[in-house]
């Protein structure tokens, strides 16, 4: 997956909150889910999140506006990969007017 994606396997709570800040986005692909604790702690320190269209997630984070960006999960999911390379094309602009008003 290169060096964007980092597969974390399990993390300390005290570096969650860290690791969700510093985050372009949390995505989720579940096709079935409990109560999804991890998508409410992104979205509690401002990370966007990119989940699957579930019921679960609609009850959850259904009212999050533009900081939910929602696929289907279909076999072959261009869908989804056309919504991660406008999340990640839109935080290179944004990136960048950051540093030019900081400048």
């Amino acid at each position: 997956m290169g060096e964007r994606v980092i597969m974390t396997g399990e993390i300390e709570e005290n570096d969650l909150n860290v690791l969700y800040s510093s985050a372009l986005a949390m995505i989720n692909l579940s096709k079935a889910e409990g109560f999804n604790l991890n998508i409410v702690e992104a979205l509690s320190c401002g990370t966007p999140i990119l989940v699957s269209d579930i019921a679960v997630h609609r009850e959850i984070v259904g009212g999050a506006g533009e900081a939910v960006i929602w696929f289907k999960l279909e076999e072959n999911n261009q869908e989804m990969a056309e919504k991660i390379v406008d999340l990640l094309a839109k935080s290179v602009v944004y990136n960048s007017s950051k540093q030019a008003a900081l400048a």
